[in-house]
């Protein structure tokens, strides 16, 4: 079974991918979806159940460890704000302004990613075994609640290598 930090990396390879994919998106449908996957499965696994654990430890350095979860979570809500613009530009019919932000959006996305990936992410194999017992459970919850075909979708992912993950 893959641990928590696995899994978000796991998704964060999806997103690159979906970054290049992008580009040639037709309808804003495509973008609504991915953003939906975004907040209510990845995000949501990173700020309910990922950030609290790490918090939870004790580090040497827990001030500034800590100060730059929070900058990470100010991303989650700047990335927000931009995709509520970019769904403004779209429903006002301003396709060039939107088509010009999209790039925007998943640079700073992936900006975001890469500082998780390099600040965040290798401290989760230092934090006791018990306190992470369940997380991969909680997540699972939460892409449950996301809808499991939809997970699928986004990330790219088979129901068997889903399985394998999981371990369901």
């Amino acid at each position: 079974m893959a641990d928590l930090a696995e899994i978000l990396t796991l998704e964060h390879l999806a997103i690159r991918h979906i970054r290049k994919e992008s580009a040639h998106w037709g309808a804003f449908d495509q973008m609504y979806e991915f953003h939906r996957f975004l907040k209510e499965c990845h995000i949501e696994v990173e700020e309910k159940i990922f950030f609290p654990v790490l918090k939870e430890s004790s580090w040497k350095d827990s001030k500034e460890f800590f100060s730059q979860i929070d900058m990470i979570i100010a991303d989650h809500k700047l990335i927000n704000t931009l995709f509520q613009n970019l769904a403004k530009w779209n429903n006002d019919g301003n396709r060039q302004l939107y088509a010009e932000r999209l790039p925007l959006y998943f640079k700073i996305l992936e900006e975001h990613n890469d500082k998780e990936e390099n600040l965040i992410f290798p401290r989760w194999a230092q934090v006791p075994p018990d306190a992470i017992r369940n997380t991969v459970k909680e997540a699972l919850n939460v892409e449950e609640s996301f809808g499991i075909d939809r997970y699928l979708s986004t990330v790219g992912m088979t129901k068997s290598g889903f399985s394998y993950t999981f371990r369901t």
